[in-house]
């Protein structure tokens, strides 16, 4: 009889237990997720970079009046230089250089 009170009384423990780990690993998962999309955003920021860099490379500084302190000008420049329109990445990097 006792054998019994006892399986009863560890039986909603290990169930317990069980819903605990299961909403840990869940926990764990979102957080994975969570650093996964972080990485993914710092990539394309490390893109922006390297391609704002590449781009200014191309200015001939003699040639050419770099507008640092007009936003629509410089991403006008770039663009020319680029070719096509700058990305969303870069053109927040540029926010962030002359802001």
């Amino acid at each position: 009889m006792t054998s019994g009170v006892v399986f009863i009384r560890i039986m909603p423990t290990y169930i317990c237990f069980r819903k605990m780990t299961a909403m840990i690993l869940e926990k764990l998962s979102i957080i994975e997720l969570e650093v996964k999309y972080n990485i993914y955003l710092e990539q394309n920021k490390l893109k922006a970079i390297r391609s704002i860099r590449e781009l200014l490379g191309q200015i001939d500084f003699e040639a050419e009046v770099v507008p640092t302190d007009d936003i629509e000008k410089l991403s006008e420049l770039l663009n020319s230089l680029k070719g096509r329109t700058l990305n969303e990445e870069e053109i927040e990097l540029l926010r962030r250089l002359i802001g």
